[in-house]
């Protein structure tokens, strides 16, 4: 907020730190004004919900507001909510811009890792943090603050009376959708030489991100493959917004179209990681391996979220209660 002011320069001057991740900056050694502000404001606790927390970012075209650090689509800041993501992040001053955007392509985020996620909860993490944050899109307004759910374009001490007196602190929600990934041809676009820009992984057409998870003959497998295990119908793909669809229109009951939509983002996540073994190890990964690599991965997922107490041989067959 007032990222130009004067009074903002001298803050982030005598309190910020690379090595401290906060959206607030606060050096607690450092006495005076801004250490007390901040720290009043934490220490104001109604209904369970101190008084800085309920201050969020309003995403416009995602410059400055901090992907990670800030909190803006949940009261909780990303690395907050996704600590073992957060660990694995090369660049954790990121903006919501660097991560999120407004492609043609709905459907994938742009991570940048030090290296894959590989752990149980590093996994589920992907998973949740995809269902969260892939709903964002990005426009020409700028960045903006809101507290207590409402435009923060000047505080009074009469409307932070009222919050007070009226015990209000309801949570903020969260909506849900994809974005763009590093294909050759996006790569392309912006002026990196990647050389023959064909998929990788069939080798006949022009990698996009709409023919590596809806067109390439290995995805198609693969989603082929997964429909059999979930038993719905087969799974025919023409655009990434049509992998939302399927879980919209599954016809099952709340709890499974999470569990559908689990094993989907999943599947995403899997085919693009068959790509980069291709491009960086040269390893031609099996459509059966694939799919054995969601289902084991997904069962590790599942159970660490406590939510059923299946058993391998049901997950394998897809036969359990919900």
């Amino acid at each position: 907020m007032e990222g130009d002011a004067i009074w903002r320069k001298v803050v982030d001057a005598v309190h910020g730190s690379k090595r401290r991740w906060q959206s607030v900056p606060c050096n607690r050694n450092v006495s005076g004004t801004w250490s007390k502000i901040v720290n009043s404001g934490s220490r104001l606790i109604v209904n369970g919900s101190s008084f800085s927390s309920l201050m969020q970012g309003k995403v416009g075209n995602g410059l400055s507001i901090k992907f990670w650090i800030d909190p803006w689509i949940n009261p909780l800041p990303l690395k907050t909510l996704f600590p073992a993501l957060f660990r694995l992040e090369k660049n954790k001053w990121c903006m919501v811009a660097d991560r999120v955007g407004n492609d043609d392509f709905v459907g994938a985020i742009t991570w940048d890792w030090k290296k894959y996620p590989a752990t149980v909860q590093e996994i589920a993490e992907v998973v949740e943090c995809s269902q969260m944050v892939s709903g964002t899109t990005l426009d020409s307004s700028r960045d903006s603050w809101e507290w207590n759910k409402g435009r923060l374009q000047q505080l009074t001490v009469q409307e932070t009376k009222s919050w007070i007196k009226s015990f209000n602190s309801d949570a903020v929600g969260h909506t849900f959708r994809w974005n763009r990934i590093p294909t050759k041809v996006a790569l392309r676009r912006r002026n990196i030489l990647v050389g023959d820009c064909k998929c990788v992984l069939c080798g006949e057409a022009e990698e996009t991100a709409k023919h590596v998870f809806t067109v390439c003959r290995i995805a198609d497998g693969v989603w082929n493959g997964i429909a059999r295990w979930c038993h719905i119908p087969p799974i025919f793909l023409f655009s990434i917004n049509d992998i939302q669809t399927i879980v919209d229109q599954s016809g099952s009951s709340n709890r499974k179209k999470e569990l559908l939509h689990g094993i989907l983002v999943l599947t995403c996540w899997r085919i693009w990681k068959a790509r980069n073994e291709k491009v960086f190890t040269k390893n031609n990964t099996k459509i059966t391996e694939i799919i054995s690599d969601v289902k084991s991965l997904g069962f590790l997922w599942y159970r660490s979220r406590g939510k059923s107490d299946v058993d391998w041989k049901g997950w394998h067959s897809f036969n359990f209660l919900m």
